[in-house]
């Protein structure tokens, strides 16, 4: 049986590429995480021990600048709202920022966005001007430095000089090294800063000032070892918090023989702009530093913890945070609103005072204070004292190696404000006799020497608005007046 063939033609239409692919190839966007996410050195490091010198195996304290957001607060912030406006991106962590794969349009969206997040931590900076002025000498010095940062400012002299002599012993020898100490002289402004809302800028600042002073030479009169150097100088130094505006400056002002006075004037921006429709909240004025007062552990409000207590399953949104900054996702404008007064209530205790201080021998000052951070005035004069012998013993050999000490005498008081009173402790004290034991009345071992000085400790406490605190003079320590003023 012969079947029938059937035959058949098939048309095929010609289809252009651009409608066989209707989905055009991810593309990548490579983000650089901001400068500002790097700490940096800041300004003039301090010396060890409070003390305008430092010794040859010292390590000064460097301040270093905190970093606006880090690299991962700024990646988890983009990455945020990409998921939110540009749900078919797909980032990528690097090294560097972040890579970014997506169609062009949303690339381009998310590039707008990182360059708004750059604007927005450039607009943290605040801006001002410090006043200083130094006897008869002012000096004014433009200041721009980020909101949470830290800034320094000085003018100093060092010099080497030998402080003491390190020895070194063998089995049948002995030899002693001078060891080179740094004298500073000068004076420096350390501050940080940070915008506050209503009340303008916090500052919480410290201000020294070291006349040159002398280097006087003292002889061990043995034949181990050679003359040393004493420094000796005159210093201020305060410590102080409040807050400053362009209309209402804040002032520090010390006298006596090394006198100093400070006016700064700052200006913060009121609302810092929105990235992407996020509200940006400013909340680093709730945990500004005293990096040099290793006592202080400050309020304890970080921006975490902030976000965590305004965490609720009942709220509109979740509140981020990167750096010492809030981030209410965009929409949440009742959220927004509520991280403000939320804010504004917490700093609300920290009021500014002023303490003023009177001393009968022509030393003390004005500083500012907040409640709750510490401040102080230091007026001394400092200088070292060999007080001893280390001795070094080998088989066949010794030496003695000098033991040095670092002498105060004058005014150190530290100051505590709050709302009901003023409270500080302190001491006077006031050298009254120095002299010297000769080596041979110590065995051939090194001279010393030796003083005599009248300390005076004591605790203050001024309720407010009563009567100033006193104590009465007490030869050779002088009459003393602390009080808060209104």
């Amino acid at each position: 049986m012969r079947w029938p063939l059937l035959l058949f033609s098939l048309t095929v239409p010609c289809v252009p590429p651009a409608l066989a692919l209707p989905q055009q190839a991810p593309r990548f966007l490579a983000l650089q995480a901001p400068a500002e996410a790097t700490p940096r050195p800041v300004g003039l490091p301090l010396f060890p021990g409070d003390l305008p010198w430092l010794q040859h195996d010292e390590e000064v304290q460097e301040l270093s600048s905190r970093a606006a957001v880090t690299a991962e607060e700024w990646r988890r912030w983009l990455e945020e709202a990409a998921a939110s406006l540009m749900p078919r991106v797909r980032l990528r962590g690097t090294e560097t920022g972040l890579l970014a794969e997506g169609a062009p349009e949303d690339l381009t969206r998310l590039a707008q966005l990182s360059r708004e997040v750059e604007d927005c931590l450039e607009a943290r900076t605040l801006e001002g001007r410090a006043t200083l002025t130094l006897g008869d000498e002012i000096l004014e010095v433009p200041l721009a430095l980020r909101s949470g940062d830290l800034t320094s400012l000085s003018i100093t002299d060092e010099r080497e000089f030998v402080g003491t002599w390190n020895a070194e012993v063998a089995a049948d020898s002995a030899v002693a090294e001078p060891a080179i100490w740094r004298l500073r002289s000068g004076w420096s402004l350390h501050l940080a800063a940070a915008a506050a809302g209503r009340d303008g800028v916090r500052v919480h600042g410290r201000l020294e000032r070291t006349l040159p002073g002398t280097l006087e030479p003292f002889d061990p009169d043995t034949p181990d070892l050679g003359a040393l150097q004493r420094p000796r100088v005159e210093r201020t130094l305060v410590e102080f918090a409040g807050y400053a505006t362009a209309e209402s400056p804040l002032r520090v002002e010390a006298t006596g023989p090394a006198p100093v006075a400070l006016e700064l004037r700052f200006t913060a921006p009121d609302e810092l702009p929105s990235p992407g429709g996020w509200t940006v909240v400013d909340a680093a004025a709730l945990g500004l530093p005293l990096p040099w007062n290793e006592s202080y552990d400050g309020p304890g409000w970080s921006a975490s913890a902030l976000a965590a207590m305004l965490a609720s399953p009942l709220a509109e949104a979740s509140v981020l945070w990167a750096g010492e900054l809030l981030l209410v996702p965009p929409g949440a404008d009742a959220l927004a609103a509520q991280a403000k007064e939320f804010l504004s209530a917490l700093r609300a205790p920290q009021r500014p005072a002023t303490a003023e201080v009177v001393s009968g021998d022509g030393r003390g000052g004005r500083i500012p204070l907040l409640h709750g951070v510490p401040g102080g005035l230091r007026q001394e004069v400092l200088t070292t004292q060999l007080v001893g012998y280390r001795t070094e013993l080998a088989t066949d050999a010794w030496i003695a190696e000098p033991t040095m000490i670092a002498r105060r005498t004058g005014l150190a008081l530290t100051l505590h404000a709050s709302a009901t009173s003023l409270a500080g402790v302190g001491s006077q004290t006031h050298e009254q006799e120095r002299g010297q034991v000769a080596a041979d009345a110590l065995a051939q071992i090194g001279a010393l020497e030796w003083g005599t000085l009248r300390r005076r400790p004591f605790t203050l406490r001024q309720a407010t608005g009563s009567e100033p605190w006193s104590l009465a003079a007490r030869a050779p320590l002088p009459r003393l007046t602390v009080r808060q003023l209104p």
